[in-house]
């Protein structure tokens, strides 16, 4: 019975209750649960809502549109029972009054961006399979194929899903591909489909897993306010190249397939750091800017980097490699260590030449293949 308009106002305000609800679970995860406990939370949300998804399709159960909606009000009367009786004494309180961001921002800023494209990714991912008949049936048994192969590939193998997630970014470059070439080859629209579920899965992982890296690298009174903005924005950005675009589809796909080669670009960068951070207990230590604390390793990268030098490091050179592989750039890092840039340019120097290493994602798999 309400207007289009007024529908559409109370739309938003789902929509920003929604994004706040989303924000918060960040904090819920890091303050009670380790961090593979929040992948293993995201792998079996992802794995059992598209099985309910084709079983309601399939059954033929319908919802009208009141009992949809009291649906919904019963769903958030749960979320508010459950933020009420979360218990008091558990949560750090690591954000003070005056707490402004701290280094290394440029990380911060593309885990942003990741986040926003991510979020963005599975949206356009939503709009294809809509003109497709039984796109969203091919799209959800996809999607819990993709996450029982990643899980066992993780749990049974030791590959650590964000090493896989460069492959399955890639496929859902080359799913995007397939939908731009449906337009001339239309049989090429369900494989494309498959291939989109694969993006999908990890782009899904991120768009959780970067709010929880924010939260516990940046623990900044501004950290939930970006994860709400980052959320609010992937949405309008979303709805305003559809509504912009959907009268010329071919178009749309195009916009599509180039945010998603930008995202996988993005996701190489950044994919080591993901993959740190995940084996890695950084928890809510912050480094003091001015150079006051040394940096001190954890003693499982110690012991791999002393392993893989063929020469002592210095200790000066232990820092810089810790310093790396938490995100810092050389002016960051000269800031910390009370030193000049071009020294630090030395260090760095003589650090790689001692692991026999070129460029900073060696100096990660290094890491990773040492810890193993």
């Amino acid at each position: 019975p309400l207007s289009s308009n007024l529908l559409f106002v109370v739309y938003l305000l789902q929509s920003l209750t929604d994004v706040f609800i989303l924000a918060l679970k960040p904090i819920i995860i890091i303050s009670l649960f380790t961090k593979e406990t929040a992948i293993k939370a995201v792998i079996l949300i992802y794995t059992i809502r598209p099985i309910v998804e084709v079983i309601l399709e399939k059954s033929g159960i319908s919802l009208s549109f009141i009992g949809f909606n009291a649906y919904i009000v019963v769903v958030s009367l749960c979320y508010l029972y459950f933020f009420c009786h979360l218990p008091k004494k558990v949560w750090p309180r690591y954000v003070y009054k005056g707490d402004e961001l701290v280094p290394p921002r440029m990380l911060l800023v593309g885990i942003c961006i990741l986040l926003l494209l991510s979020t963005v990714i599975v949206l356009f991912s939503e709009t294809v399979v809509q003109s497709v008949p039984s796109g969203h049936t091919v799209l959800d048994l996809s999607v819990v194929l993709s996450f029982v192969v990643l899980y066992v590939l993780w749990k049974r193998i030791g590959i650590n899903p964000f090493r896989s997630g460069s492959v399955l970014v890639s496929l859902g470059v080359l799913g995007f591909l397939g939908v731009v070439l449906s337009s001339y080859i239309p049989a090429s629209i369900i494989p494309a489909i498959v291939l989109i579920s694969a993006g999908k899965v990890i782009q899904g992982i991120n768009a959780s897993y970067s709010g929880i890296i924010l939260m516990e690298r940046y623990p900044s009174r501004f950290t939930l306010p970006i994860i709400m903005i980052s959320a609010i924005v992937a949405l309008v950005t979303h709805y305003l190249i559809y509504y912009a675009l959907k009268d010329n589809m071919q178009f749309l796909y195009l916009i599509y397939l180039l945010v998603t080669v930008v995202l996988a670009m993005l996701y190489f960068v950044l994919s080591p750091y993901l993959i740190h951070f995940m084996r890695s207990n950084i928890g809510t230590k912050r480094v003091e800017v001015k150079g006051s604390q040394p940096i001190t390793p954890s003693n499982d990268t110690l012991s791999i980097l002393t392993e893989y030098a063929f020469d002592k490091l210095a200790r000066y050179e232990i820092e810089i490699a810790e310093l790396i592989m938490q995100g810092y750039s050389n002016p960051e890092m000269a800031k910390i260590m009370r030193i000049t840039e071009n020294t630090v340019k030395s260090y760095r120097k003589n650090l790689y030449s001692k692991l026999q290493i070129h460029s900073r994602r060696e100096l990660f798999e290094l890491i990773e293949r040492g810890g193993r």
